[in-house]
């Protein structure tokens, strides 16, 4: 995935079973609806780094907003989790 911010080739993302996963829900994500994730948030100080980045579908990220992955899991979040 070609990184927006720093225009570099990033090896990120989770998969399985040879597929591109979204890492708060762990469900997976088709064609272009996976959006670059903050783990930790710039707004809480969280940076740039790729150990602070994942990829996540469009509306999971905007469902965690300004919040860490803890408490978004925290908000209710955890059923929605993928399991298999």
């Amino acid at each position: 995935m070609i990184c927006k911010i720093c225009h570099e080739d990033l090896p990120l993302g989770q998969f399985r079973k040879g597929r591109l996963v979204c890492y708060l829900c762990g469900l997976p994500i088709v064609g272009e609806s996976g959006n670059l994730e903050h783990k930790t948030p710039i707004f809480r100080g969280g940076d740039n780094s790729l150990s602070n980045l994942d990829i996540a579908h469009g509306l999971c990220n905007k469902s965690k907003g300004v919040k860490t992955y803890e408490e978004w899991l925290q908000g209710g979040h955890k059923d929605a989790v993928y399991t298999s």
